[in-house]
């Protein structure tokens, strides 16, 4: 007996030993004794229950009040418990009546207790909601496991003692069974709690089935059964997803993440611009220049952190969990040794039964922790995710002017979709990061036990791998980090070709820019080619590893002494050490490679998050309206803060002062052309170009009145767009003090609209007041468009507005404003876009003293002098300054900056007859003389302008992000409207976007097919073929080690083996020799067929990125205003990375696991063919759960990859109009839109990772169900197998759980992500336009000469089902025409320019150019013989040069001779890199007006017979205008230029104009003639223009 055993005998309490082997395992019939019953049998399940009684103590206590009233389970509960604390103390007064041993004292006082306690959590739980009790449950199943024993060991002693005394037993058998029934309810729920506080508003609708579900269903998984079934029966629809746990929503996660990281930004100070500080040494000359205060704070600010503080308990839950399978693993070696023993000796049979029930046993406990550790783990992942998408996106929202030039939001959506993915794809393989070595550890120890000393050889072994996955590791960082870099240069310039694709288009461009793509493209693929290189180098080690460490211990320990002999036990007990040792091996460059990625995704997402902040301290904002003054400016100074500039930055614009064709440089005098020559060449300082960039306000001091109307004038680049961003905040104020009272609108320059209803668009986030809104819709002129909208205004606008008009997108901007009902509106120049007689509607029913907003302050940028007679005060700014401050006569009367803006205006307005009055007024006040002096020089001045000092605030604003940001969006065509009255038929009727497609059911062969076809088939083959020669020789080896445990040779007689080892002495040599070259052998099929795999994937990646890119670019203009630019992005980010990236790792998982499956079958039916029959009848159950689980995976995943591109689309928008969202002060109401699209998405994946738990919990039974058939079958036949087959069989039966989970898991992830292949199979199947070239119909180089546009009765629409926009026009438009378009909103203007261009292409009728029938031409053929200056300045990133001429046409000459004409040329000689100044993306660093000349420059280069303008100066001011108008004047002299007309002041000198009403021709003749004309439609529109 043991020492234990002894002291509890010998102190009284008990009577019998605590263990007696003779009893309990040295015996053909077990028992246990009386001691081991009543105290470790009754203690475990009383000491778990007492030991984690105070934790759900706590949890009962911190859970918010909600009830549960009685009902008649948790009744039946009580009394049950109740019950069994009776029997116990029954037992109390039966043996206190008898002689007794302690124990038999306290055993059923412990029990006694032990219920009541049980009773008090009841309760407890049920006071506080809890409908199931998981602490209960397991309490229970431990009882009645360990209850078992007891009451065995109580019947055989009644059988083989009837005398004794029943009492016991009777008390044992119902408590038994009442604890059975207590475990039974565990499977029950309880009622619904009475819900109190703030908990109901957390469950939705539909709320999650794992609220409802109870603990034994969510260990298990059992409440995914319903979904898994309906995914069986039918395809999943998002109806039948529920709502999120409430405990996973973003708003439960979010706010717990920036609990901890707002207090980490507080402290560095983002917003703040700390400059370094210069300290003196002892030296004289020593001084040493220290980084800012918040430089340490800021360049240690890591999201890590505090997502480590956030989930790190729940982390080490899951850690925990981890811990215990881990150890129990070791179980499975120890128990294959007692086996093979037992194979070889006479122990009792019920032994041998025993270890197979243990290893059933402890694998079934080993599945339930793993499966539980994967779910916690996933849950973190999903968190973490959630965290770090809402802290990037409020980060986007707040991200100051200068960090935006840093970082595109192509970046910034890759940072959402790739990298936040890639850190909650690591985080359930975090662990192995101390699982591995711990598991290598145990390992290696237990062989040591095993085989001895011999196992250091094996070690060795190991750490030489240790420094080769090292390298492998730093070499994969590296071109991880090349290849992250190259995705997001393609992603970023497929954004940007995608927002420019009308430009593309009607500039014939496509090639070139798919050219860039392709060079891009191609990159990325070398990387992964290298990638591919060293990953099949990894597979070698990979796969040699395990081998070669076991075939270096097995050789040192046969080798070292004659005396060992390697036996069976050893062999097998040893090689499944060595299958477990393979797996941390495996994995651990996986999780090294892994852990990599992860960081150099947090180090990115660092690295947004590091970028500065706009300081919401420099704007004091009082709620307060009541305040006398509602703006008051004191001594403020602002700038627009500047990115550093690094190394390789190009610098950015800036001018030099010229007099005379000199330039002063350093006190010398330098001619023009020696100075442009230095600036074409790039020379120059590069600091001062810098500081001459930054445009500032300086000295402002301005007090506005409450309630007043301010006007804001000045001219271009004089800083008044700059100073409205400055009062926003998104100018750095450098100097003085700013307070605003109220609530602020704001209406930028450039509408900013969203995607969605128009009624959204215009309540934006208020609620609905019906009589509001119809006087804001009526004071907006937007009446009429309602009517001409499908949907009225439940129509859906599509991205940045792509189906409402320039004016149309400007109105209801400026309905917002009003229907907001702000004290405080900030208007910037929100006329400019409309016709001047909505306008002037506008101006009387919205912002003058008349209108609506009257009683309101409201600070209006404008170019328009006619309303400045109405205002309050007029602010004149001047080079960043205010010059001039005063109502409309004084400033008059001085005769200062105001008069000479006034002057300049007029003289861009001569034919105006409404100026008349304002002229003379002008003239009076300046005298004749002065007034005609002023006039002539700054006619003169016009001429010859220098465009380096228009920078200032157009193009700053658009730094900021105010205007500049919707020219990343340019306007896409123009969806058609129906006519008025027709009601819409349904909801796609008025339904901009069609859904996104999600396949359903099955994915079909042909997707497939498709992929090995791009793969290539030989490739493939061959691949597959050394990946079976693989599993065989691995096969082969485990077989060959059996034989060499049993000292024989396969298809060798005894008595010829008697010979070979007379002869030999041994046979080791023999056997070492064959085992290694197998290993070898399957360590070389490894890293052929991984290289091969690598190679056919990239190459099916490659061919279908490049058949859908080619589809996309000859896709027509219809498809890209029905689909999202998100949703295209997606394809070319998320679902091609799949390819990339995934789908190799995804194959050659699949492909080993199922080869490695059919051995393992093989090898179990080859040593123990009776458990052919088992093994078959659970394959059948293995089969239904795996079909039943990739139908419902599949569509999870398709629903999951359709949810993802709305979280992206949304962003990009926001992006978009980050600035009036901040204005409004709506950030909260877009951050909790943006949660919810991320929650909708989480729903799918949320289930798809459930799915693969409830499936691996499903799948590892069938394998434990089949590791037990092999272990029982060899039990039982032990007299007919070796112990080297039973070795053989176990082991390899010891691997098929771990096998089967991945196979089926390999089977549907290939499946689902297949849907990759599946979704841009679908892009490459694509509608697309006509042929690029003809050649057969070419025209001849000089088509066309005369410019002679013929339509005979042309009618067209914008694509198949909607009504037609253009009906039955016939006109002639002779060469050298001049003809302006004029009509209503909707009247079909544009439509019949893209008509022209073949945009859209027509129903009936043709166009013919100089006789030549347009659509019998390639597009290329007629878009590149017509040239267009667009509404929407487009411009690309890269140099000014690839922008003027993509396709390298022009040489240098040329190119200035363009810039020279549309009046770039000071501007482009004044950039240090000249023709190759970087643009940004969307041409941020240049202004508005900047942009429209170099798309004159571009229409210049062409300089075709035709020009069309599509309401080319709609946008720009007055000033850009008339340098436009003039350039076109002269230089297209001659051409036919056909202008859709947005100042009709512009066309009254054109040869004739074309009125156009409903699609229909209303009028064409000269303006002079349709002036003169009663009742006439372009004179009533000249009369609403003040034209006449």
């Amino acid at each position: 007996m043991s020492n234990t055993t002894k002291e509890i005998t010998e102190g009284g309490w008990c009577s019998d030993p605590l263990i007696d082997l003779q009893l309990s395992w040295d015996t053909q019939d077990p028992d246990i004794s009386v001691c081991l019953q009543k105290t470790v049998l009754v203690w475990a399940p009383c000491g778990f229950l007492w030991l984690l009684a105070p934790i759900q103590g706590w949890r009962i206590y911190k859970t918010e009040g909600k009830s549960i009233s009685y009902s008649l389970l948790n009744i039946l509960r009580l009394v049950l418990a109740g019950g069994v604390g009776l029997l116990a103390l029954g037992d109390l007064g039966y043996w206190s009546t008898r002689d007794h041993d302690t124990v038999d004292i306290l055993d059923p006082v412990l029990r006694a207790l032990t219920m009541l306690l049980v009773i008090v959590i009841i309760q407890g739980e049920r006071l506080k909601g809890f409908r199931s009790s998981g602490l209960l449950w397991v309490f229970w199943s431990i009882f009645l496991l360990s209850s078992i024993p007891r009451l065995y060991s109580q019947i055989r002693r009644e059988y083989l003692y009837p005398s004794l005394h029943r009492t016991e037993l009777i008390s044992n058998t119902l408590t038994w069974l009442i604890v059975l029934v207590q475990w039974t309810l565990g499977f029950v729920l309880d009622s619904e709690p009475l819900y109190q506080g703030t908990d109901e508003a957390k469950v939705g609708d539909r709320p999650s089935p794992e609220l409802t579900a109870t603990f034994p269903s969510r260990l298990l998984f059992n409440w995914f059964n319903s979904l898994a079934w309906t995914g069986y029966k039918r395809s999943i629809t998002e109806d039948d997803l529920g709502d999120l746990h409430p405990r996973d929503r973003s708003d439960t996660v979010a706010p717990l993440f920036n609990s901890f990281w707002e207090p980490k930004l507080k402290l560095a100070r983002l917003e703040k611009r700390d400059k370094p500080e210069a300290s003196y040494g002892a030296g004289a000359d020593s001084v040493k220049i220290e980084p800012g205060s918040t430089d340490k704070a800021r360049a240690s600010l890591s999201v890590f952190g505090p997502l480590v503080k956030c989930f790190g308990l729940k982390f080490l839950t899951g850690s925990f969990l981890k811990l215990i399978h881990d150890l129990l693993v070791f179980a499975s070696p120890i128990l294959l040794r007692r086996i093979i023993i037992f194979s070889e000796t006479d122990e009792p049979t019920w032994r041998g039964v025993v270890y197979a029930t243990s290893l059933l046993l402890f694998a079934l406990v080993q599945s339930i922790l793993l499966s539980q550790y994967f779910y916690q783990m996933y849950l973190i992942g999903m968190w973490s995710k959630s965290s770090l998408i809402s802290a990037i996106y409020r980060k986007s929202l707040r991200v100051s002017s200068s960090a935006k030039k840093d970082t595109t939001s192509g970046e910034i959506v890759n940072l959402m979709s790739v990298d936040c993915q890639r850190i909650a794809d690591m985080t359930p393989y975090v662990n192995m990061l101390w699982s591995a070595p711990l598991q290598i550890g145990v390992s290696m120890y237990m062989l040591y036990q095993v085989l001895g000393p011999s196992v250091f050889a094996g070690l060795a072994v190991m750490i030489v791998l240790i420094p080769v996955n090292g390298v492998i590791a730093a070499v994969t960082r590296k071109l991880h980090l090349k290849l992250m870099k190259q995705k997001d240069v393609r992603v970023k310039k497929m954004n940007e070709l995608l927002q420019g694709m009308k430009i593309l288009k009607l500039y014939a461009w496509e090639k070139s820019f798919m050219n860039e793509v392709d060079i891009i493209r191609n990159k990325e693929l070398s990387i992964m080619l290298k990638m591919a290189y060293l990953s099949a180098g990894t597979s070698f080690i990979w796969s040699c590893a395990p081998f070669v460490v076991s075939l270096v211990t097995f050789a040192t320990y046969v080798l070292s002494s004659e005396d060992n002999v390697l036996d069976s036990q050893k062999a097998f007990t040893s090689l499944a050490l060595f299958n477990i040792l393979r797996f941390p091996l495996s994995m651990l460059p996986f999780m090294i490679t892994s852990a990599v990625q992860a960081s150099v995704s947090i180090k990115r997402i660092n690295k947004f998050m590091r970028s500065g902040e706009l300081d919401t301290e420099t704007i004091k904002k009082f709620e307060s309206k009541d305040k006398e003054i509602a703006v008051k400016v004191t001594n403020a100074s602002f700038n627009w803060e500047e990115s550093p500039v690094k190394e390789d930055d190009k610098t950015k614009v800036n001018g030099s002062d010229k007099k005379n064709g000199e330039a002063k440089v350093n006190g010398e005098t330098k001619s023009e052309d020696d100075e442009r020559t230095k600036m074409l060449n790039g020379s120059g300082d590069m600091e001062k170009e810098k500081e001459k960039e930054i445009f500032k306000l300086s000295n402002l001091n301005i007090s506005i009145k409450t309630g007043s109307l301010c006007a804001i004038v000045g001219s271009v680049g004089s800083g008044k767009s700059s100073f409205l961003s400055a009062l926003l905040g998104e100018m750095d104020k450098t100097d003085g003090e700013v307070e605003l009272a109220g609530k602020i609108a704001y209406v930028s320059q450039q509408a900013w609209i969203q995607n969605a209803t128009l009624k959204k668009n215009i309540t934006f986030g208020k609620k609905l007041e019906e009589n509001l809104y119809n006087k804001v819709i009526s004071d907006c002129a937007l009446k009429s468009d309602l009517e001409i909208l499908p949907g009225g205004d439940s129509t859906e606008i599509g991205e940045k507005g792509i189906n409402l008009s320039g004016g149309q997108k400007q109105r209801v901007a400026i309905a917002r404003a009003v229907y907001y009902d702000a004290d405080l509106y900030l208007l910037d120049d929100p006329l400019s876009a409309v016709d001047s007689h909505v306008g002037k509607h506008i101006f009387d029913n919205v912002i003058g003293p008349t209108g609506s907003l009257a009683g309101k302050t409201r600070l209006l940028v404008t170019h328009g002098v006619t309303f400045l007679p109405q205002v309050d005060q007029i602010i004149v700014f001047k080079n960043g300054s205010v010059s001039e401050s005063g109502t409309y006569r004084e400033l008059l009367a001085q005769k200062g900056a105001f008069a000479e803006f006034l002057v300049q205006y007029l003289s861009d307005q001569e034919e105006d007859p409404e100026m008349e009055k304002i002229k003379t007024e002008l003239e009076q006040q300046l005298g004749r003389e002065e007034y005609v002096r002023q006039l002539s020089r700054v006619r003169t001045e016009s001429e010859n302008r220098d465009l380096t000092k228009r920078r200032g605030s157009d193009q700053s604003t658009n730094s900021a992000g105010t205007a500049s940001v919707h020219s990343l969006s340019p306007k896409k065509s123009v969806s058609p409207l129906k006519s008025p009255g027709k009601p819409a038929e349904d909801k796609t009727k008025h339904q901009q976007y069609k859904d996104e497609k999600a396949e359903t059911g099955q994915v079909s062969w042909r997707i497939y097919l498709i992929y090995f076809q791009n793969m290539g088939y030989l490739l493939f083959s061959a691949c597959v073929m050394l990946y079976a020669l693989y599993q065989t020789f691995t096969a082969c080896g485990s077989i060959w080690l059996s034989h060499w445990a049993d000292s024989t040779l396969p298809f060798v007689s005894n008595s010829t083996l008697d010979d070979l080892r007379s002869k030999n002495g041994t046979l080791v040599d023999i056997y070492l020799g064959v085992y290694g070259g197998l290993g070898f052998s399957q360590a070389f099929g490894a890293i052929f067929a991984s290289l091969l795999l690598y190679l056919s994937t990239l190459s099916g990646a490659k061919a279908l990125h490049q058949k859908m890119l080619i589809r996309i670019m000859h896709s027509p203009m219809s498809f890209f205003d029905t689909t999202p630019q998100g949703r295209i992005i997606n394809r070319f980010s998320k679902d091609v990375d799949v390819l990339d990236t995934t789908m190799p790792m995804i194959l050659r998982g699949w492909i080993t696991c199922l080869l490695q499956v059919v051995a393992t079958f093989l090898v179990i039916m080859y040593t123990t063919p009776p458990a052919i029959l088992f093994i078959s009848i659970v394959l059948v159950g293995y089969y239904f759960v795996q079909r039943v689980y990739v139908a419902s995976s599949r569509q999870l995943k398709r629903l999951e990859s359709v949810s993802k591109s709305p979280i992206y689309s949304h962003f990009g928008e926001t992006i978009g109009g980050a600035s009036v969202i901040r204005a409004y002060g709506l950030q909260n109401l877009f951050i909790s839109e943006s949660q919810l699209r991320v929650d909708q998405n989480h729903k799918a994946s949320f289930l798809g990772i459930i799915g693969n738990r409830w499936l691996a919990i499903r799948l590892e039974t069938v394998g434990n169900a089949i590791i037990f058939a092999a272990a029982l079958f060899a039990v039982l036949a032990r007299e007919n197998l070796s112990a080297g087959l039973v070795g053989l069989s176990v082991s390899f039966a010891l691997q098929v759980t771990q096998t089967l989970n991945w196979l089926v898991r390999m089977a549907s992830d290939v499946e689902t992500n297949i849907v990759a292949v599946e979704r841009l199979e679908e892009y490459s199947q694509l509608a697309v336009e006509d042929d690029w070239d003809r050649e057969e119909t070419a025209p001849n180089k000089n088509w066309p000469e005369k410019g002679q546009i013929t339509l005979e009765k042309y009618s067209t629409r914008y694509r198949e089902g909607l009504d037609l926009v253009i009906k039955d026009i016939s006109v002639d438009f002779k060469g050298g025409e001049r003809v302006g378009i004029v009509g209503r909103t909707g009247a079909g203007k544009s439509s019949l320019t893209l008509a022209l261009f073949r945009i859209i292409e027509p129903s009936s009728g043709s166009i013919k150019i100089d006789g030549v029938d347009v659509s019998k031409l390639g597009l290329h053929n007629l878009r590149s013989r017509i040239t267009i200056i667009p509404q929407d300045p487009v411009l690309f990133s890269g140099t000014l040069r690839h922008n003027l001429d993509p396709f390298k046409q022009y040489d240098d000459s040329a190119l200035w001779e363009a810039l020279k004409h549309s009046h770039l040329f000071d501007f482009v000689t004044g950039l240090a890199a000249g023709l190759d100044h970087e643009v940004n993306e969307g041409g941020e660093n240049l202004s508005v007006g900047q942009r429209q000349l170099i798309c004159l420059a571009r229409a210049l280069l062409r300089k075709t017979k035709i020009l069309v303008l599509d309401e080319a100066t709609a946008a720009v001011d007055l000033e850009t205008d008339d340098i436009i108008q003039n350039t076109i004047r002269t230089e297209f002299d001659g051409c036919t230029i056909i202008t859709i007309a947005h100042r009709l002041n512009t066309i009254l000198d054109y040869d004739r104009v074309l009125v156009l009403s409903e699609g229909s021709v209303a009028e064409l003749d000269s303006p002079k003639t349709l002036m003169n004309k009663e009742g006439s439609i372009f004179r009533d529109m000249c009369k609403d223009a003040g034209l006449a």
